[in-house]
């Protein structure tokens, strides 16, 4: 998400990962602290024998491989080995060559997997390409002169119009997947959010936390058929489930929203 609105909008991406920090651990120990909270209540909370080192030297060195390709984003980008969409390049390269060396993939099933990613690859493509052309009109009839307009005309409060837009995002995240929703919506939005004062930073981890409810929304939510497929629960149960987990984001929202220090202080401190 991060990667698509630095793309879109020209914002520092060094910025917008740096931004995400200090929000995302406070929505992660809300997250903690309801699991907890709920499992004691259930009886589902059992204390484990705990792991001992040699367990977790095994686990980590299991889990290191994934770890690195974040780590080699954000190095690459910050150093300035590369771009921003030299990294996605790069970071695929990297996972294909783990694959296959970890024997994740063989070189049997290789044709299928290019298969699949070439069409996984088109598909996003012709969105990425369609949106272009529909930006291209948007600008050129100046639509967003008009929304700013139009907004200033009819003196709608900012703090108004970020939470209709919040919602716009919701809805259109249930039924849209995240990159056809930003693509589309953010020629219109961005300009609107820089004209009435906002910092564009904030508002892409408000962005960014809305994409991810909307990832755990009904009906196209991802997430949740990925939770299904790996728990074996039914999408019923699912969805019942990611009830309190989409509350406690809602409050992440909100407390960037009227915190927005969260979001900026850290970037502007280390990035300059």
């Amino acid at each position: 998400t991060m990667i698509i609105y630095s793309a879109l909008t020209e914002e520092s991406l060094g910025k917008l990962f740096i931004a995400g920090f200090i929000p995302g651990i406070v929505v992660m120990a809300l997250f903690i602290l309801y699991s907890v909270v709920s499992c004691s209540r259930t009886g589902a909370y059992t204390k484990i024998q705990p792991y001992s080192w040699k367990e977790r030297f095994g686990a980590f060195k299991t889990a290191i491989w994934g770890l690195l390709a974040p780590a080699i984003i954000l190095f690459g980008i910050y150093s300035g080995l590369f771009t921003v969409l030299e990294a996605g390049a790069v970071v695929a390269l990297y996972a294909f060559v783990m694959a296959l060396a970890r024997r994740k993939i063989t070189l049997r099933q290789l044709p299928e997997v290019l298969r699949q990613s070439a069409a996984s690859g088109g598909m996003i493509l012709a969105i990425f390409f369609g949106a272009l052309v529909m930006g291209l009109f948007i600008t050129l009839l100046q639509v967003p002169n008009t929304v700013v307009q139009a907004i200033s005309a009819m003196n709608i409060p900012g703090w108004a119009v970020i939470w209709l837009l919040m919602l716009i995002y919701i809805i259109l995240g249930m039924f849209l997947e995240v990159i056809s929703v930003m693509l589309i919506t953010l020629p219109i939005v961005y300009p609107l959010i820089i004209s009435l004062g906002f910092d564009g930073i904030w508002f892409a981890v408000l962005v960014t936390l809305n994409m991810e409810m909307a990832l755990i929304t009904p009906p196209v939510g991802m997430n949740l058929y990925v939770v299904k497929g790996i728990s074996g629960a039914s999408i019923s149960d699912v969805v019942r489930g990611m009830i309190p987990f989409f509350a406690i984001m809602l409050v992440g929202m909100l407390i960037v929203y009227f915190f927005p220090q969260l979001s900026t202080w850290l970037p502007n401190l280390v990035v300059r």
